[in-house]
């Protein structure tokens, strides 16, 4: 029995496939290094029911779940939507598909229990007769970022509410201290009368007192946090 023996050409082809090959896994490992050393989770998600086509390792830090694990159960984006959240994401993603790109912002819950901040950006891309296909993307996490804004928002609120005291009640107590000291007789130190507009100086004073230790406090509350 004769084994037939294969042209050069074809041999040269094979050999060719194989090279070829071996430069895409190749290629393909050294992109996976890549994904994996960032700190972005980079994902592709089909537009028809938002399930997940690929992720990189990345997605562990902020979700709490390997790359396998998101993958087998569809990605395990919406069950983990923070639920006052999940009416605006909709909304979101409907006017990324509109646009063709888009920015998202939600909370989700992660493995842990833990609420954390996302930030994610996307991209979608439509197949040859127009019709949109996938969402190519990125993620990050932004709670220690927006923690901060909302810590700042609420020291200006509280900023704002003793501008508010210094503009409307230190207003009063100093306004009857400077009339008080208007009537008050230079002349005659034993005025009766001077007796009673030094009482009411004093009230004043201690009304004015009290608001700057109030504010004092309100302040000091600032500086705690």
């Amino acid at each position: 029995m004769t084994t037939e023996k294969q042209s050069p050409e074809i041999e040269i082809l094979q050999n060719e496939n194989i090279e070829l090959k071996e430069m895409l896994r190749q290629q393909q490992e050294r992109l996976d290094d890549i994904l994996s050393s960032v700190n972005e989770v980079i994902w592709s998600r089909r537009v028809e029911d938002f399930s997940l086509a690929s992720v990189n390792n990345a997605c562990y830090k902020i979700f709490g779940y390997t790359a396998e694990e998101m993958l087998d159960n569809g990605g395990v984006l919406f069950d983990h939507i923070y639920p006052d959240d999940k009416p605006m994401l909709a909304e979101q993603i409907k006017r990324t598909i509109h646009k063709g790109y888009g920015e998202l912002r939600y909370r989700i819950i992660h493995k842990n229990g833990s609420i954390k901040y996302i930030y994610s950006n996307a991209t979608l891309k439509r197949d040859s007769t127009g019709r949109p296909v996938i969402f190519n993307g990125s993620s990050i996490d932004v709670s220690e970022y927006t923690i901060q804004i909302q810590k700042i928002q609420e020291q200006n609120e509280k900023l704002s509410e003793i501008a508010r005291v210094l503009s409307h009640q230190v207003r009063g107590p100093v306004s009857n201290i400077l009339g008080l000291a208007q009537i008050f007789n230079n002349e005659y130190y034993a005025d009766p009368a001077n007796k009673e507009i030094l009482t009411g100086i004093i009230s004043a004073a201690t009304e004015l007192d009290n608001i700057v230790r109030d504010i004092i406090n309100k302040t000091g509350t600032l500086e705690r946090k």
